[in-house]
């Protein structure tokens, strides 16, 4: 990635914050505020992956599709956390889709004994 300007053997990277005024300098962001960013990154990737290990599962038994629908919460969450609300309403209504197919009763299982 190239910087976007050079100024005094300092580079500006987009990414970078910088302090405004006339004392203009690099400030790294807060130890506080990168440890906040880095636990809800962990939590994503753990939610997200508990999710899709609870979708796989979800033919050997039907607790798994409640377990699915926990996942999906949990996943809303973490995209309201990380400020992507579009994908937090969307795993909120596959929470509730999932409820309900939970809340089905099974479908009778098929007879490898058809005439």
């Amino acid at each position: 990635m190239a910087p976007l300007s050079h100024d005094g053997g300092r580079v500006a990277w987009p990414s970078l914050r910088w302090r405004r005024g006339p004392n203009a300098r690099y400030s790294p962001p807060k130890s506080g505020v990168a440890a906040v960013s880095v636990a809800v990154t962990v939590y994503g990737v753990c939610a997200v992956s508990f999710m899709m290990a609870m979708y796989a599962l979800e033919r050997r038994h039907r607790g798994y599709i409640l377990a699915f629908a926990a996942g999906c919460l949990l996943s809303s969450a973490y995209g309201f956390l990380s400020g992507a609300w579009p994908f937090g309403v969307v795993e909120l209504i596959w929470s509730g889709v999932a409820v309900q197919r939970y809340r089905r009763p099974p479908a009778p299982a098929a007879s490898d004994n058809a005439d």
